[in-house]
């Protein structure tokens, strides 16, 4: 006999009984999937479960929302209250801080040491001073008229390649306007980007993108698009796809306080 307590665990079997369904015409393997399923989902309770029928049961006497909290994306281990107030974050534990260096660029814990090689680094502080320099021309060709538009990546260096260099080759990246130096770490040349810039056919999109569109199949980079924070549900949809694929390759995903204030983004946040 087969226990199975939690409601969304219920629900979770229904959904994928209604989903193989489709696929199979057999009944025999229909029943062969429901009780593969209910044996892995059975972790809480004491309510009996054999077939469907009894699902159907024992939902009867079980809410399908716990009024002892709610189960919404993001309030995990929050609680009602009939109390309407105010919350003052200098009232709560703040979220801690991640950091690496102190203000003294000393290494706070000797375990996160990297150790990179001499050329490693060589080649991140290289891949530093080109971004910035190039930066530097293009801005100031856009500001002559020569581009349509331009975004620097001012201040950013540092995020950019020392991310990028942590990363596998094969993860996929999801950037917005500014994360030109992630692909500059992954092999696009300057002469790419100028191409991209400007417009013409030797551009990866032969002018039919916008300047800052970047993008390299080759490179797992995903095209830019123009809408802030588009590439934030995007990433958390393909990171999800990897997973059911098998892939052990991480998605990663750039965006900044102007895509933090979209919709997209507590979209984003709550299928991540």
């Amino acid at each position: 006999m087969l226990t199975m307590a939690r409601p969304s665990s219920l629900l979770n079997i229904f959904r994928r009984v209604r989903q193989i369904a489709v696929k199979v015409d057999r009944p025999s393997s229909i029943k062969r999937y429901f009780s593969a399923t209910c044996t892995r989902l059975a972790d809480e309770g004491e309510v009996p479960i054999k077939t469907s029928h009894d699902v159907t049961e024992a939902m009867k006497h079980q809410p399908l929302v716990d009024d002892d909290k709610p189960h919404f994306p993001g309030t995990w281990k929050s609680k009602y209250t009939d109390q309407l107030k105010f919350t003052k974050p200098e009232l709560n534990e703040p979220m801690s801080t991640y950091r690496v260096l102190n203000w003294d660029g000393d290494l706070v814990n000797a375990d996160h040491e990297p150790q990179l090689s001499k050329e490693t680094t060589i080649d991140m502080y290289k891949g530093m001073v080109t971004l910035h320099i190039m930066d530097d021309v293009l801005f100031n060709a856009q500001r002559q008229g020569r581009i349509v538009f331009y975004m620097t990546a001012n201040g950013e260096e540092a995020s950019h390649i020392g991310s990028a260099a942590a990363l596998d080759p094969a993860d996929e990246v999801f950037a917005q306007y500014r994360e030109q130096g992630v692909l500059m770490w992954r092999g696009f040349s300057v002469q790419q980007f100028i191409d991209q810039c400007i417009g013409n056919e030797g551009g990866h999109s032969r002018g039919r993108q916008m300047p800052l569109h970047y993008g390299s199949k080759k490179l797992h980079y995903v095209t830019i698009s123009a809408p802030l924070s588009t590439e934030m549900p995007q990433a958390a949809g393909y990171a999800y796809a990897s997973r059911q694929a098998g892939s052990k390759n991480c998605v990663v995903c750039y965006f900044g306080d102007g895509a933090a204030s979209e919709g997209d983004a507590h979209a984003a946040f709550n299928f991540a």
